[in-house]
């Protein structure tokens, strides 16, 4: 990795950091205070919004690490990849080892970040602290600092904070001659060779030796070359011919059609808001299904979506 590369490489004066960032240097002072977010919890999952304020900072934080060379098995949070680009990478290949390193976000903590930048960028400690301070914060139910869940940096700076673990697994991936893609903290290997439990056993070592562990219940070896064989990886069915478009997301795009019919016909008030909502959902499944798959037409869909969109005011 090219570290000086980044205009965040070497910054040693608040300064300068100021500078780079395009805030005042007095709003370092209290970060916690002046840069707020607020924390909440869905699907079980504690997730953090960044203040607009706080948002506009990480955005800038995030272009400047972009400017790293980010490898290329990784697909999660950066920009120009996804996650269908991702199980593209796995089409052809008959033998699939995919596992996910449990509670990765909540156990990457402050001094993991801050040792990246102190250490990785060799910025000055109080710069560091800055940059740490403004890109962690402590969860609901959490006694201690670490990556939000829902900052835009959070994606780029776990890899980064962990950079020899996915390095290490990329270097065994290569050895063994097997394709190794991650999408924030799921990892997928394939090949047309058999992937045994013993290479199975081996990336789990890789992990654990981090002081993370592989999710038992996301973890598996599937064999793909059978017939109709298939495996979901991020969302999205795998099968050894190519992809294929899980039966949630056709059922998501019918039930969000129902509701946009049940707008259309209603003779009570629906909010402007709520009409806008019910749009996006539908055209953000037939999206969702497209990128897999773009042989299904939904004209009938999209015109009952443009339809509503016209009532709005």
């Amino acid at each position: 990795m090219y570290w000086k590369s980044c205009p965040l490489y070497r910054v040693k004066s608040k300064r300068k950091l100021s500078y780079l960032l395009k805030v005042p240097v007095e709003s370092f002072k209290n970060v916690d205070e002046n840069y707020i977010s607020e924390n909440f919890e869905k699907d079980g999952r504690n997730l953090t919004n960044p203040s607009d304020k706080l948002k506009v900072v990480l955005e800038r934080i995030l272009d400047y690490l972009f400017m790293l060379k980010i490898p290329p098995y990784e697909y999660g949070g950066i920009k120009g990849r996804n996650a269908i680009q991702n199980v593209q990478r796995h089409v052809g290949h008959g033998f699939i080892l995919r596992t996910d390193i449990r509670h990765f976000f909540p156990n990457t903590k402050y001094n993991n970040v801050f040792d990246f930048f102190r250490n990785k960028l060799d910025m000055s400690i109080d710069c560091a602290t800055i940059l740490s301070l403004l890109t962690t914060n402590i969860a609901r139910n959490s006694d201690h600092r670490s990556l939000a869940q829902g900052y835009p940096t959070s994606p780029v700076l776990s890899l980064l904070a962990y950079l020899n673990l996915f390095n290490e697994i990329s270097s065994y991936a290569n050895e063994k001659g097997f394709t190794f893609t991650a999408y924030y903290d799921d990892l997928t290997l394939s090949s047309n060779d058999i992937i045994s439990h013993s290479h199975l056993r081996m990336v789990k070592h890789i992990i654990e030796k981090y002081g993370f562990e592989a999710h038992p219940r996301k973890t598996k070896l599937v064999n793909v070359s059978k017939f109709q064989s298939k495996i979901k990886i991020t969302g999205v069915l795998l099968q050894k011919d190519g992809l294929y478009v899980p039966k949630k997301l056709y059922k998501g795009l019918h039930e969000s059609v129902n509701q946009l019919n049940l707008a259309l016909n209603s003779r009570q008030g629906i909010s402007n808001k709520e009409k806008k909502k019910l749009v996006e959902q539908v055209r953000g499944c037939i999206a969702a299904i497209h990128s897999i798959n773009d042989d299904t037409v939904f004209q009938g869909y999209e015109d009952m979506a443009r339809h509503l969109e016209k009532s709005i005011v």
